[in-house]
């Protein structure tokens, strides 16, 4: 069990999960189509650009009495032969 970073009592373990329609496009003029599916979100960008997608993860602050923070996350995800993903970064509240 891991422990918080005031005092080291044991953190409660959770997972949450995110649907991908909670999407946010950051250049959508960079995008030629944004479509809602399911529970997931379906992106197709114009050839040769990039954007930046946000999307807000379910964080609770303080749980039992005790302070939480993300210790990791899963993102799924493809793409075609023409598209990648460059970078994942994930904030805890303001913290890279």
């Amino acid at each position: 069990m891991m422990s918080d970073a005031e005092g080291g009592q044991p953190m409660p373990q959770r997972t949450l999960w995110m649907h991908g329609v909670n999407m946010q496009v950051e250049y959508p003029n960079r995008l030629t189509s944004v479509r809602a599916t399911g529970p997931f979100v379906r992106i197709e960008g114009t050839r040769g650009q990039n954007t930046w997608l946000h999307f807000p993860l379910p964080t609770p602050v303080v749980l039992d009495g005790v302070n939480m923070r993300i210790e990791g996350a899963i993102v799924s995800f493809r793409t075609r032969d023409h598209g990648c993903v460059h970078e994942v970064i994930i904030y805890d509240g303001e913290y890279r």
